[in-house]
C-alpha cells in the first residue's frame, strides 16, 4: 500500500484532499494502524488535525473512536506516532 501511495503522490495525488465524508488518507491509514503510511503522509504535509464530518481526527480513528458497529480497536503504536507528530483528538480542536 505504501508503494502504491508513493506512485499516486508522484503522479499528483493531493494527500490533503478529503472525500464527501471529510475523511482523508491520513484518517484511513490511522484507522488501519498503518504506521509507515502515517509517517509518509506526515512527511509530505498531510494535516494532522483535520476533522471529518463527525468531528473525528486521524488520532480519534487510531483510537478506534470512529467505529459505531463494533467495539473500538485502538492501534497503540499509531496513537503514539500521531501524538509524536502533534495530532490531537477532535474534542481538543476549537
Amino acid at each position: 500500500a505504501l508503494e502504491a501511495l508513493k506512485i499516486a503522490v508522484e503522479a499528483g495525488l493531493d494527500i490533503k484532499q478529503a472525500n464527501s465524508k471529510g475523511v482523508t488518507a491520513l484518517h484511513g491509514a490511522a484507522e488501519r494502524g498503518a504506521n509507515s503510511i502515517v509517517q509518509y503522509l506526515a512527511d509530505h504535509g498531510a494535516p494532522m488535525n483535520v476533522r471529518d464530518r463527525q468531528k473525528w481526527t486521524p488520532l480519534d480513528y487510531a483510537l478506534g473512536r470512529n467505529s459505531v458497529a463494533q467495539l473500538p480497536i485502538p492501534h497503540e503504536s499509531t496513537v503514539a506516532l500521531l501524538q509524536k507528530l502533534g495530532a490531537l483528538e477532535g474534542k481538543d480542536i476549537k
